[in-house]
């Protein structure tokens, strides 16, 4: 009960009702909060890395909110549910390397590649 005072009922029927959600709607396999594990080169995670040889590896963990699969390859998206400030192309860059690199665990646990990837934000109901 506590939590209903944070949720918005119209925000959620905003996403489910966005051109993202009902593609998503139409996809046989669909994965939510799903948790990967991959290893990947130190220097695609942070390139300024200095004392690093190129075949440095680091563990990378996460959870990934959403993604979908069409015939040939895979949706990701990312929900945002705080406020982002800033213009949709300024949101989309903070948050590219996220999404890149989802993408690529997506590929690498999936064998698929993943075609698109957007953010979908619950504050504006936008997906970027």
């Amino acid at each position: 009960e506590e939590d209903m005072a944070y949720i918005d009922p119209d925000k959620i029927k905003s996403f489910f009702d966005s051109p993202l959600a009902k593609r998503m709607m139409r996809s046989r396999n669909i994965y939510r909060e799903t948790p990967f594990q991959i290893n990947i080169p130190a220097l695609m995670y942070d390139h300024t890395l200095t004392d690093v040889k190129d075949s440095d590896t680091v563990i990378l963990q996460g959870i990934i909110d959403c993604f979908f699969e069409e015939e040939d390859g895979f949706i990701l998206f990312d929900y945002k549910t705080d406020k982002v400030k800033g213009n949709p192309q300024e949101i989309k860059d903070r948050y590219q390397k996220q999404l890149d690199l989802y993408a690529k665990a997506i590929t690498e646990l999936k064998g698929k590649p993943v075609k698109e990837s957007y953010l979908y934000l619950f504050d504006t109901g936008e997906v970027i």
